[in-house]
């Protein structure tokens, strides 16, 4: 099974219902032909029933939104990767914060064991779990989630690391918070509790998808004009206006795409100078790509892809590695939040609950986002 012999079954069992929010091709990136097609599944944020309620502002999975024909979406994935697992190799993997135990908590005083089995038998989410894992599931640690290795042995999911090599040791897995300065500012026990105390945040809207030729020779205009003026204390950061992940009714139409968009972002023309003039800490567009790819570049592991998920903005953002060779940040987006999406090129983007992954196989990755057509 290769890449559009799997969008051709994603688009039988989703009809009029899959966006592609990212695509990007490339031999040099060396990650391996094995034949094994590899899902990259991204933030749930799995709350109990119980505790999801508590949350009326919006935030929690979106794999139980219902597709037209009345189906849970994540439910009709599932049965999707079920039908491929069994038409050739596949391994799926989730990049962290797939439990939500931050929010779970009632009170910090309540034992981490009580909590965990509160999400994990659900009467919705058990089942998927039970289905993920006969599919092989391997489970990273994410912020939300890190606590899973204090739980009592026993537990298979205290054993997740935080990060886990695949695709010819070529590609690296991790939750993405690693990255994240923010994260290392305040104590998970902290957070956790200040999470608690904001039930009504609403869901943010994250803008996905791809660029026109114009927006990126736009954007490289702007950066080499602003490069000329080298005035520190007048440093304008670039806008970066993705047009929404576009629907997709044939594997055709990505030729099609092609012609007229770029699925990916060119990283390396925005600056990642210190202080005020790093692009990188300013548009969140891009945020952490920077600090990715100097990671890399003082700890060369040969890995030409950091999958991500954390940002809940489905996003493929390149750069050059100093001998020349690529450099991709693949960030897997969410099940929770929401994203824009387009119907028609030349109509307007508008937001629908995000539901994406990311599928690589060879040398070629893709992020779909499912539903929003409704």
């Amino acid at each position: 099974m290769d890449h559009d012999q799997f969008l051709g079954r994603l688009l039988a069992a989703f009809p009029g219902q899959v966006f592609l929010a990212g695509r990007y091709a490339d031999g040099n990136l060396q990650l391996g032909d094995d034949g094994v097609m590899r899902f990259l599944l991204p933030d749930f944020h799995w709350m109990s029933r119980e505790r999801a309620d508590q949350y009326t502002g919006g935030y929690r999975f979106n794999g139980n939104v219902l597709l037209p024909g009345g189906n849970p979406i994540f439910a009709a994935f599932l049965e999707v990767l079920e039908a491929g697992a069994a038409a050739g190799p596949i391994k799926v993997y989730q990049l962290g914060d797939s439990y939500d135990l931050w929010r779970e908590f009632r009170d910090a005083d309540e034992p981490l064991e009580a909590v965990f089995r509160r999400i994990y038998y659900d009467a919705v989410i058990n089942g998927l779990i039970a289905r993920l894992k006969n599919l092989g599931l391997i489970l990273i640690r994410g912020n939300h989630d890190n606590w899973l290795i204090n739980l009592p042995a026993g537990y298979p999911e205290a054993a997740a690391p935080k990060t886990e090599e695949t695709a010819n040791g070529r590609m690296v897995l991790s939750h993405g918070h690693l990255y994240d300065s923010v994260e290392w500012l305040v104590p998970d026990d902290i957070k956790s509790w200040a999470v608690r105390l904001a039930p009504k945040v609403k869901a943010r809207s994250h803008d996905i998808g791809f660029f026109t030729r114009k927006d990126v020779k736009d954007l490289a205009g702007f950066i080499k004009a602003r490069d000329r003026r080298n005035d520190p204390s007048s440093f304008p950061y670039p806008t970066i206006q993705p047009r929404g992940a576009f629907l997709i009714t044939d594997p055709a139409d990505l030729a099609e795409i092609d012609k007229s968009y770029l699925t990916y972002l060119d990283v390396s023309i925005f600056s990642k100078r210190t202080g005020v003039r790093n692009d990188f800490d300013h548009v969140s567009a891009i945020e952490y790509a920077d600090q990715i790819y100097v990671e890399e570049v003082n700890h060369p592991g040969r890995h030409g892809v950091h999958a991500i998920g954390h940002t809940h903005r489905a996003r493929i953002l390149v750069d050059r590695l100093p001998d020349g060779s690529p450099h991709v940040v693949l960030d897997c987006g969410g099940w929770i939040e929401r994203c824009s999406v387009l119907v028609r090129p030349k109509g307007r983007p508008y937001y629908v609950p995000s539901a994406q992954f990311a599928v690589q196989f060879g040398n070629e990755l893709r992020i779909y986002q499912l539903g929003g057509n409704f």
